[in-house]
């Protein structure tokens, strides 16, 4: 399906920002206290990676049931039990996703039209907070489309 392939690529992009990251950090942390010279924005650089890295991956974690959750009510065997505990987790995941990408669809407007930045290089935040939207808008999606489709979540093999 498309949608697991668009996700599986969001991700591994997600990891290849994470591998940036970590290499800015330890060059960063090699320059400044080794060649006692930082470099200059490092930090502004880290901080908008790690607001992209951190919705990278939800929609995929959504696609495969990747997140971390625990089954407290695992002993009652009931399956419309169970069904009825998915739909209202489904139901809150909705709510609180769509939250999400209003609020930071809105950040994204603001920041556009504000200009707000970095302090030390001036690094726009708009572009983070747009990706942090449809990331938000892509797990949104995927919890959609697995109420209307009756799939909880995709095997990897399906991607």
């Amino acid at each position: 399906m498309w949608q697991g392939r668009f996700y599986r690529a969001v991700a591994l992009l997600g990891g290849l920002l994470l591998l940036f990251l970590v290499g800015l950090i330890f060059v960063e942390v090699l320059f400044r206290y080794a060649l006692h010279s930082p470099i200059r924005g490092g930090q502004d650089i880290a901080q908008i990676a790690a607001g992209a890295l951190v919705v990278s991956g939800m929609g995929y974690c959504a696609w495969t049931g990747g997140h971390v959750s625990v089954d407290l009510v695992d002993s009652i065997r009931s399956t419309a039990f169970h069904a009825i505990i998915l739909r209202i987790r489904q139901a809150i995941m909705i709510f609180v996703t769509a939250i999400l990408a209003y609020a930071a669809s809105l950040k994204t407007i603001s920041a556009f039209r504000s200009g707000e930045a970095t302090n030390l290089i001036g690094l726009q935040y708009w572009p983070v907070y747009g990706l942090i939207a449809l990331g938000m808008a892509a797990t949104l999606a995927v919890v959609v489309t697995q109420i209307f489709t009756g799939r909880e979540v995709q095997s990897e093999e399906n991607l």
